[in-house]
């Protein structure tokens, strides 16, 4: 099985589910302007405990990786 790696630590395979006390495996901003589709991907990120925040356009993208550090950034899906 595929096995997460971050800070030293090993994470169970993504098709398992995460433990509701376990940190988030990353922290991720997503930018989407479409509104449906933005929730979907939200919500099915943070379901396989990944740390979201979800905004409209790559202007806000832009102000809030100016204020967060993000592991990655998921830009118009």
């Amino acid at each position: 099985p595929r096995s997460w790696r971050r800070r030293g630590t090993l994470r169970p395979d993504s098709r398992a589910a995460p433990r509701p006390d376990a940190p988030p495996l990353m922290r991720l901003l997503l930018a989407e302007d479409d509104p449906q589709l933005r929730s979907a991907l939200a919500r099915g990120l943070r379901e396989q405990a990944f740390a979201v925040d979800a905004v409209a356009d790559g202007d806000a993208a832009i102000a809030r990786a100016a204020t967060a550090e993000y592991d990655v950034l998921v830009l118009d899906v």
